[in-house]
């Protein structure tokens, strides 16, 4: 079996524990044995460890990050390790900005299982989980889950980047930051 993972770009420390019990009873209980999970932030990064650390107790399974973009090396004494990466084929005729979304795609396409750390429905992560969904894919929220162990106030606040600015959602209590208008607010005072 195959799973495929999208999660929001911040992911909260208390996620590992969760995660790696829902990859050990998927390994164990349900054959998984082979995962692709992106690059693009926090829980991606999450999920590459977990596997990681899960490849030494079940050398059986395989994952693989899926890359949007072919890595450019920065020189000579280039560090990152690329041994556990794909690039799918087709992926460099899509135009960059839409590099991620074709990527997702095409990990949806291969997957029998989609694990997804969904908290809000602001985001790729929400898009991708309902577009999983319709093709019928076993979809696993560990967000929702994970919603119910956290005290009020880490469920509740989402962020949307609107234009440059940005807007904090606490509730029905809207703060409002934007570089912007702090940089104006300074100037003002001078």
């Amino acid at each position: 079996m195959t799973v495929t993972f999208f999660g929001h770009r911040t992911a909260l420390k208390t996620l590992q524990p969760l995660l790696k019990s829902v990859l050990i009873d998927l390994i164990e209980k349900h054959n998984a044995n082979k995962f692709y999970v992106g690059n693009q932030g926090g829980f991606d990064y999450t999920v590459r460890q977990a596997l990681r650390e899960l490849k030494e107790e079940y050398p059986h399974i395989e994952y693989n990050v899926v890359l949007a973009y072919i890595p450019v090396k920065r020189g000579e004494f280039d560090t990152e390790d690329y041994s556990d990466t794909l690039y799918p084929e087709g992926l460099e005729k899509v135009p960059l900005r839409y590099a991620i979304i074709k990527r997702n795609l095409w990990m949806i396409e291969q997957s029998d299982t989609v694990v997804t750390y969904v908290v809000h429905t602001i985001g790729g992560a929400s898009q991708f989980k309902e577009i999983a969904q319709k093709k019928g894919k076993n979809v696993i929220n560990i967000g929702e889950n994970l919603q119910n162990k956290l005290p009020n106030f880490s469920a509740v606040y989402s962020r949307v980047k609107n234009g440059g600015f940005y807007f904090f959602v606490y509730k029905n209590f809207f703060i409002f930051a934007s570089v912007y208008v702090i940089i104006y607010n300074v100037y003002l005072c001078l």
